[in-house]
């Protein structure tokens, strides 16, 4: 016959054996085990997509003229002399032109193109963007239609593209980047060193 006072310790010890049991704990030492770590509640960083997007910017329909000289790559720390000449970017209804003129006839200005009088058209194709970005990738069947190039020497058709802003009617462009044979290429990243002015 058991007192109530050993009634009472089986009772406690029944309990604590009850709550080891659910801790997992059977007397014997256990290792520990790493916790799962706490979910983050900061977004990853956006990655920019690598993908011309089908909008067009809002950039206003028109003529946009720069000019690059070979003093004024230097002094803003561009190495492709090639940009040098005077470049003319007409947009229209969601198409872009790419236009230059030789400035110094005995080097190799606009991309190296061939020196021919006036404008050559360097690039046409489609204008493609957002309120920040301008993306622009050159459609060599229409370039050669335009200026007589023969294939494979109408350029390339990798996409490149910029920030873009307006200071006043001047399109001004920034970050360049480009894909593809464009990647890294200065003689679009020196469009940056001067604003684009608006003439139509």
């Amino acid at each position: 016959m058991t007192t109530p006072r050993i009634s009472r310790l089986i009772a406690v010890l029944a309990t604590a054996t009850a709550v080891l049991a659910a801790c997992g704990n059977s007397g014997t030492p256990t290792t520990p085990t790493a916790t799962s770590p706490a979910t983050s509640t900061t977004s990853p960083p956006a990655v920019e997509s690598t993908t011309m997007p089908a909008s067009q910017p809002p950039i206003p329909d028109g003529v946009y003229r720069t000019g690059l000289t070979t003093d004024a790559i230097l002094a803003g720390g561009g190495s492709d002399m090639h940009a040098a000449g005077t470049w003319t970017l007409t947009i229209r209804n969601g198409t872009y032109t790419l236009a230059c003129r030789w400035i110094d006839t005995s080097g190799g200005d606009c991309g190296d193109s061939q020196h021919q009088e006036g404008d050559v058209i360097v690039e046409t194709g489609p204008v493609r963007g957002d309120a920040k970005t301008v993306w622009l990738a050159s459609d060599l069947t229409a370039v050669a239609k335009l200026n007589g190039c023969k294939p494979g020497e109408c350029g390339v058709p990798d996409p490149y593209r910029f920030h873009w802003r307006l200071d006043g009617t001047d399109l001004v462009l920034s970050n360049f980047v480009g894909f593809g044979q464009n990647a890294g290429l200065d003689l679009y990243n020196n469009f940056t060193l001067a604003h684009w002015k608006k003439i139509g």
